[in-house]
């Protein structure tokens, strides 16, 4: 029919488009007596595509209560000359507006307008009007509307839009309708369908062909179920009256078999552990054939039950599998699929189960330590506590003193307490506080501040006087030990001779009054041998001594080997 190949094409455009928009001719002719198609197609803001909506055509330039020619919603609001008689050819979901009028009337000549309505705030008329023509009789010529091309998915169905016109004078005769596979007629060519005798069909495509209208209505649309590689090729309508001629509608339309694409929907649903959940799989044809089958792969062990439903909308058939299961936390990241199969071929498509909990295993950690009671710090330290949670969605985390917020961050199933100078305030309870959507969790612990060891710091104070009188007192002895060694060598000496037949007592006091310099270099010998006969010790009193010979400084001394100082 006229329209359907246009809603096909742009079919991927429906809910993209950020702007309302409407497509639709300026002007359409009809035939008194026979239906006739005002080809629509609408878009609308991106965010509407999941609101349910109501199509309405208006008989008139301006929207009056009184012009409704049809009413998706509500047919009791259509204007009575049009009830029963209008109907749309798709699917709105799918952005096809398209009007049939059957039985037109010339009453239905006039402008016609679309008009959209989600809820009270989006609502939009698609102008400019389409200007519906009606003439008085049939056409007296042979016209057709068919697309040149058509593309398929194997093992899908194919829909081949057809309309077609005739000669009045044929309005009452029967007729047989002919689809040929072939360029054109020929002796013995091969037929994809016939109306009256199936039996002259190519074995090929028996039993899997069909229109998808009356031919009386001049609908000639072809369906294809089960599509193959070898159903590529040209298609070309024949209509065959019964006592009247036949006519071959040209040019040909030519199909092309592209791969299986098609993939159905999961419909995502809130997914909480514990809670029972439907979640559905849609599969969406234009073809009234051979039902697909709508399958799912679920966790082997999540017990779930299934339903099937199939509902149509215009030419559109949903197929809906609804999954009803009870998940549990251990299924988050598992997978779940929906796969559909027709005869031949089967696509799938997989949902990531991303299960929603409440915060759960709160933990505190310290240092080496993992949910301590409480911890005791010492006062002037630095310490950090980290408090962490399992949930999602990620819980908001607040650490608490005294029952007093203190820290925070939220969407993160992690937080740290850091105290970086421990301090008597620090002392008491602390809690953590997990929460989300789902629930809340709250850990505590308690922290104990000590001051530092008084008896400590006396015995170390202690020990630090002690190493100081300690080197005070070697600092001192060092010092005269110095002083003695630089004064020089000072002594007295008494001694006692035996010669011959008597005693003498010599009393020998030496005494060296004055040494400086690490040599003695000046070094004078005052005094003398008293009562002494015998000259024991000569000194020169003004000999320098060498002073890079540091291994003997008395090594120019004349000694007598008797002497005080002498070597022994």
């Amino acid at each position: 029919m006229i329209g359907k190949s246009y809603f096909l094409l742009s079919l991927l455009q429906v809910g993209l488009s950020q702007e309302w928009k409407g497509d639709a001719p300026r002007e359409v002719t009809a035939q008194e007596g026979v239906c006739v198609q005002i080809p629509c197609h609408y878009t609308y803001p991106s965010h509407l595509a999941n609101q349910p909506r109501v199509g309405i055509w208006f008989n008139n330039k301006k929207q009056s209560s009184s012009s409704i020619a049809f009413h998706s919603e509500d047919h009791n609001q259509e204007a009575p000359q049009f009830r029963h008689r209008t109907r749309l050819s798709g699917d709105l979901k799918d952005g096809d507006c398209s009007l049939i009028i059957n039985s037109v009337t010339r009453g239905d000549a006039g402008p016609y307008y679309f008009r959209i309505e989600f809820d009270g705030r989006n609502r939009y008329n698609y102008h400019p009007v389409t200007q519906l023509q009606v003439s008085v009789g049939l056409s007296q010529e042979w016209k057709r509307n068919t697309p040149r091309k058509v593309t398929a998915q194997e093992g899908s169905c194919v829909q081949i839009p057809c309309h077609y016109s005739y000669p009045s004078h044929l309005e009452k005769q029967t007729r047989d309708g002919v689809w040929f596979y072939a360029e054109k007629q020929i002796p013995w060519a091969p037929l994809a369908f016939h109306s009256k005798d199936h039996n002259h069909e190519l074995q090929q495509f028996r039993h899997r062909t069909r229109l998808s209208g009356d031919l009386k209505d001049g609908d000639c649309s072809l369906i294809i179920n089960n599509v193959t590689r070898g159903d590529a090729g040209p298609y070309f309508f024949r209509i065959e009256f019964d006592t009247g001629p036949s006519h071959n509608y040209y040019p040909v339309t030519r199909l092309r078999v592209s791969d299986f694409t098609d993939k159905p929907t999961i419909f995502p649903a809130e997914i909480i552990a514990g809670k029972r959940v439907n979640i559905s799989c849609t599969f969406n044809t234009t073809c009234n054939g051979t039902a697909p089958v709508l399958t799912w792969d679920t966790p082997t062990d999540v017990p779930g039950s299934v339903s099937n439903t199939v509902t149509q909308h215009g030419v559109t058939l949903t197929y809906t599998s609804v999954l009803t299961l009870i998940p549990s936390l251990k299924h988050h990241g598992h997978n779940l699929t929906c796969r559909v199969r027709s005869p031949s071929v089967s696509l799938e498509r997989t949902l990531i189960l991303t299960v929603q909990y409440a915060p759960q295993n709160l933990s505190m950690t310290f240092p080496d330590t993992i949910n301590p009671l409480s911890i005791n710090l010492i006062e002037g330290s630095s310490t950090v506590i980290i408090c962490s949670v399992e949930s999602f969605p990620a819980s908001n985390l607040m650490w608490r003193h005294l029952n007093v917020p203190i820290n925070s961050t939220r969407s993160n199933n992690e937080l740290w307490l850091v105290i970086p100078h421990v301090t008597s305030w620090h002392t008491g309870d602390y809690q953590c506080v997990a929460e989300n959507e789902h629930g809340a969790v709250e850990g505590s612990i308690t922290i104990t501040v000590e001051h530092q060891n008084f008896n400590q710091w006396i015995t170390g104070l202690l020990g630090a006087g002690i190493t100081l009188c300690v080197g005070l007192i070697g600092f001192i002895i060092y010092k005269c030990v110095r002083k003695g060694s630089c004064t020089g060598r000072g002594h007295s000496a008494q001694a006692e001779q035996k010669r011959g037949d008597g005693k003498q007592e010599t009393k020998l006091n030496s005494r060296i009054d004055e040494c400086r310099g690490p040599f003695y270099e000046n070094c004078e010998v005052t005094g003398a041998l008293r009562n002494q006969k015998k000259k024991d010790v000569e000194m020169k009193p003004t000999h320098r001594v060498n002073s890079y010979q540091v291994d003997d400084v008395y090594a120019n001394c004349d000694t007598d080997k008797n002497s005080i100082y002498a070597n022994k």
